[in-house]
């Protein structure tokens, strides 16, 4: 009960928040409100009606409903940041621009331009949604929902390369130095895919059997009922094959179930002791974690593993090249036969540099979840409240003292 009143009080304080940035903002010209955080985090009756207007703002984000800058915007830090009323429903038309009379005759009308639908300002974001709001983050998911499973559609339509990425910087913390293998297995499945593809399957994707094949390669031994029941559940679309990032979902969902169960700060109700197998119908709590970007995930570490993806391309299209001109012999056939095998020997000085880089930037950064990372942005949030505040009463005493001659 506890949990639907939270989810009612937030329904409120995200139509409320419509209604405040529809007053304190301004007509962008494109149908939509634009408010900067500073003005609206200093507002009074913005003050006086939320009890967290950050967690509000992330939830209207969550839905689509507005969007700004980065994940958490700070009081001062953050002043100028300009929050965008993307989906206005319950708010009033913006006001139409007055034209003078004789223009108005004149000219011809103009259609209103309609404001992007949240789910084309989603696809084109190129990060996850930062951490869950407050009432998010205290109630784990029970099962699948629409808005889940088209997140998780938005990356899975992506190329393997740009998921394998995804995932990485999902869990880098929580994978290790197990993050190596991701990389690996990613030649590998799409080598098992090529290999394997009945002209039936698209391409990077394998169906269920390959799947299966290809679990019995990797080690992953198991049952026939177990292989088809575990593939069904990471077949987060139900296609009826497997992309690279729902077959991460199965080889790593030892890891992401301890990921989950942390976040939440729950006890695990599976027996994660052999590997996973034979764990079914937890599709919805791996995608719900890997839809979670971790606290702590400094620019750093996503420069640092967008280089090394970008490197990891560019040496598989330098051998991709090499090997054709080496196919068809001759002096330049020879040359990039020595110029392939000085590569393919383990000459990887900047991918190696890379992967320092990551070391060393994983290192300063800590993945807090649940509770401390809640705690952390109430205590920051009372902070810049009772700031305002003071420099309220000063402002006041100031005006005071002023009036009576002192």
């Amino acid at each position: 009960m506890a949990a639907v009143e939270q989810a009612s009080k937030i329904d409120e304080e995200v139509q409320e928040l419509i209604k405040d940035i529809t007053r304190l903002g301004r007509n962008n010209g494109a149908g939509q409100y634009v408010v900067e955080y500073g003005p609206l985090f200093d507002d009074e009756k913005v003050e006086q009606y939320y009890e967290a207007l950050m967690g509000t703002l992330k939830a209207a984000k969550k839905r689509g409903i507005v969007d700004f800058k980065g994940q958490i915007l700070l009081k001062g830090a953050h002043d100028k940041t300009e929050i965008t009323l993307l989906d206005s429903s319950g708010a009033p038309p913006p006001p139409a621009p007055a034209a003078p009379a004789a223009a108005a005759e004149e000219a011809p009308a103009k259609k209103p331009v309609a404001a992007p639908k949240p789910s084309a300002v989603a696809a084109a974001a190129p990060k996850k949604s930062g951490f869950k709001t407050a009432a998010e983050a205290m109630e784990p998911p029970t099962g699948h929902t629409p808005e889940q499973d088209a997140k998780f559609e938005q990356i899975n339509e992506k190329s393997a390369d740009e998921q394998c990425q995804f995932f990485l910087k999902s869990f880098i913390f929580g994978l290790k130095e197990d993050w190596k293998e991701v990389p690996k297995l990613l030649e590998e499945f799409l080598k098992h895919a090529k290999d394997t593809n009945d002209g039936k399957s698209p391409p990077e994707l394998i169906n269920h059997i390959s799947a299966s094949d290809f679990l019995q390669k990797k080690g992953k031994t198991r049952t026939a009922a177990e292989r088809k029941a575990e593939l069904n559940d990471v077949d987060i679309n139900n296609d009826g094959f497997i992309s690279f990032l729902e077959y991460l979902l199965l080889h790593f969902k030892v890891m992401i179930l301890q990921e989950f169960y942390k976040h939440y700060e729950i006890d695990c109700v599976e027996d994660l002791t052999n590997d996973g197998i034979g764990i079914a119908n937890v599709g919805y709590k791996l995608v719900d974690e890997l839809l979670t970007m971790p606290a702590g995930m400094n620019p750093q570490i996503e420069a640092a593993i967008d280089e090394f993806m970008e490197k990891k391309k560019e040496r598989e299209n330098k051998i991709k090249e090499l090997q054709e001109k080496a196919d068809k012999g001759g002096v330049k056939g020879m040359a990039a036969k020595q110029e392939l095998a000085i590569i393919m020997s383990g000459d990887d000085t900047e991918m190696n540099r890379v992967e320092l880089t990551l070391q060393a930037a994983k290192r300063k950064a800590a993945k807090n979840r649940g509770s401390v990372i809640l705690a952390d942005m109430a205590a920051k949030e009372a902070a810049e409240k009772a700031k305002a505040k003071e420099e309220a009463r000063a402002r006041m005493a100031a005006k005071k003292a002023m009036f009576e001659g002192k």
